[in-house]
């Protein structure tokens, strides 16, 4: 029987890395549509959202840019499930 007083260590499954995935970025865009769509957010908040939704909507389509098949044909080997660096949400949002 387990003492309640000693909690269990997680398992190794269950540890996942912090950070974000070029996929969970495209979810929070998709999100952001619905939620406009069904009227989610008051009128006050439209700024800080769009400039919001128009950083990432760039960033994702600087990503897309840098994936697309090269002269040559050939793919960028940039992977859409990487994860996000800070220095490369920060090169992005400068521009």
């Amino acid at each position: 029987m387990l003492d309640d007083t000693t909690p269990e260590a997680p398992a190794s499954n269950e540890v996942q890395q912090a950070g974000l995935s070029i996929t969970d970025l495209r979810l929070f865009k998709e999100i952001v549509d619905v939620a406009s769509a069904r009227g989610a957010f008051k009128a006050d908040e439209f700024s800080a959202i769009g400039e919001t939704y128009t950083r990432l909507t760039n960033f994702l389509n600087h990503v897309d840019a840098q994936n697309a098949p090269n002269d040559e044909g050939e793919e960028e080997t940039t992977d859409t499930n990487d994860e996000v660096s800070e220095e490369t949400t920060e090169e992005t949002t400068e521009e």
